[in-house]
């Protein structure tokens, strides 16, 4: 579990909910719509083009410290 926090913070699962990035418009005012870029975590960029899904919400879970998420962690633990 020590290791876990860390790697799920490297792909944007924080403590406090997916690590937010920021899109070009929000940087450059002059920025053009073709010129839109998200420069941000993964889980946000998961999370903006695809939703919310049992994975997603099961990993956010773990790195929030959730019961939820992390009754899921020791029962893949315990299958391994």
């Amino acid at each position: 579990m020590p290791l876990l926090l860390p790697v799920l913070a490297l792909f944007g699962f924080g403590p406090l909910g997916p690590i937010a990035g920021e899109s070009c418009a929000r940087r450059l005012p002059s920025c053009s719509f073709a010129d839109v870029t998200f420069s941000g975590s993964f889980a946000a960029a998961f999370q903006s083009i695809f939703g919310v899904n049992i994975v997603f919400s099961i990993l956010q879970s773990v790195a929030m410290g959730g019961a939820y998420g992390l009754g899921y962690l020791g029962w893949l633990v315990w299958l391994l």
